[in-house]
């Protein structure tokens, strides 16, 4: 039992269980979670007390291992007590009243987003005047303007990431915390107002783009000179995971299909990169110890290109975790590393453990490394083992996400299974190909014109996930308990 006790697993489950904890105390009746914990306590205290008079083995075992059971109890304090200082600290230091106009002065913190007639961005670095009264929230904002009175958006409005805006408009509140319902997604784009402004009440200063978004930029320009814009967008949220300006249609039909994880970035594209990296720099005969640190610096840069999305950094994380074990000889266990990943993600955000993209990340990659092993010794003499590895992978990370999409959509895609099995591996090649164009071009602006060609795999990637060629796919209603055919 000791042997096979992975302490950091443990420390990362406890963690989280603290958090969890917390929050029930914050959404329910206290009282009863006070009358819980007392008699988890006693009873704890009780158990304990009567091995340790009866001499038993398990409590020889406990006795061993009390600084393994301390470290478990501690990060569970740990998660309880940050949750406590999350909520306490997420306040804004500026009330808004919303029916009151304010004038705001910001700098556009992130790239725009255009749709129908509507725009929004992040502004950063905020001041906020209403007569004599001026505050500076510490929180960024999200700006909603309206186009609809605009009629050429592309020359008569434009905004891009650096340029300090200046306009009137109505102030409204995005707290992460509510009586009923937590706003991670105002939590993890560190914003807590929201503000609405007509195009025309907005006056723009341009300014100097950080290295970041000018690499944005570029990306998104080049990709709308070379491709149809359905497919530049496309393009480009598998490449940073801004899918904002992705078509609806686009986005229902990757959902209905059970491959909207293709769109946003996730462990698959760090391991595609990786991949991408490693290939020609071993045809090359670089050293494995060049090897390493270039990879990972490019990858820590992918991940500040794509800000810092929560399944690209515990990639990216489990990666530089396994090449420092290679670096000492040693092989870094599955388990062990992802919780590390997941303890240092949780300490930094402690909030995020109940953001969807969190769960489903880690709640994958455990359900891989968990139930892989049992499936290859179903095929270990079968001459097909590669092809089966992609099936078992994938029904593995459906049986690992399949709680939490039930839970937050109330149905799952059985077809969804099929298309991930065809359609992911095809996808590699053509993210592959995407990547390595996309940012030669940058270098090399004649390569460009290869998009056109790439175009026509995300054409075949856009087709297979499409409703009507997928006309009887199949939908369990999970809480209706009904088979839905579209």
């Amino acid at each position: 039992m000791i042997a096979h006790f992975r302490p950091l697993l443990f420390a990362f489950l406890a963690l989280a269980l603290g958090l969890y904890i917390g929050k029930l105390f914050f959404y329910s009746s206290a009282v009863y979670l006070y009358v819980f914990v007392g008699i988890f306590a006693l009873s704890f205290i009780g158990v304990f007390l009567y091995f340790a008079f009866k001499k038993s083995k398990f409590f020889q075992w406990f006795w061993h291992s009390r600084y393994r059971i301390l470290t478990v109890f501690l990060c569970f304090g740990i998660g309880f007590g940050l949750f406590n200082i999350s909520y306490y600290n997420m306040d804004s230091n500026f009330e808004s009243n919303r029916y009151a106009e304010y004038y705001v002065v910001g700098k556009v913190d992130n790239s725009y987003s255009i749709s129908e007639d509507t725009m929004h961005f992040y502004l950063a670095d905020v001041t906020v005047t209403q007569g004599d009264n001026t505050f500076y929230p510490q929180h960024r904002f999200v700006v909603y303007v309206d186009l609809a009175n605009v009629q050429n958006t592309s020359e008569t409005f434009e905004i891009s990431p650096g340029d300090t805006v200046l306009f009137r408009g109505n102030v409204y509140e995005r707290p992460v915390f509510s009586s009923d319902y937590m706003n991670t997604y105002a939590y993890k784009n560190n914003y807590r107002h929201a503000v609405y402004a007509d195009a025309s009440d907005i006056v723009v200063s341009k300014g100097q783009m950080g290295v970041l978004d000018s690499v944005r930029e570029s990306i998104r320009d080049l990709l709308n000179a070379n491709m149809e814009t359905d497919m530049a967008n496309l393009a480009y949220s598998v490449l940073t995971g801004d899918d904002s300006d992705v078509s609806s249609e686009i986005m229902e039909d990757f959902q209905r299909s059970g491959i909207a994880h293709i769109i946003a970035v996730s462990g698959l594209n760090v391991a595609f990169i990786a991949i991408l990296l490693m290939w020609p720099m071993r045809l090359m005969r670089i050293k494995e110890r060049w090897q390493i640190p270039i990879v990972c610096i490019v990858l820590i840069f992918y991940c500040a290109l794509c800000g810092f999305a929560v399944s690209v950094v515990r990639a990216t994380l489990m990666y530089i975790l396994l090449m420092i074990g290679r670096c000492f000889g040693k092989q870094a266990d599955g388990l062990s590393s992802v919780s590390l990943a997941g303890l240092i993600l949780l300490l930094l955000q402690p909030l995020m453990l109940f953001d969807l993209s969190f769960l489903l990340s880690f709640a994958s990659v455990f359900a891989i490394i968990l139930l892989m092993p049992v499936f290859q010794s179903l095929y270990k003499k079968c001459r097909f083992k590669s092809a089966l590895d992609v099936v078992s992978m994938t029904i593995a990370a459906q049986i690992g996400t399949l709680p939490f999409l039930v839970n937050a959509f109330d149905q799952i895609s059985i077809v969804g299974i099929v298309a991930n099995v065809i359609l992911v591996p095809f996808f590699g090649y053509v993210y592959m190909a995407l990547f390595l164009i996309v940012f030669l071009s940058l270098i090399i602006p004649f390569l460009q014109y290869i998009l056109w060609l790439i175009q026509w795999g995300l054409y075949v990637v856009s087709w297979g996930s499409n409703g009507d060629v997928n006309r009887r796919h199949i939908n369990f209603l999970y809480r209706k308990f009904s088979i839905q055919f579209a």
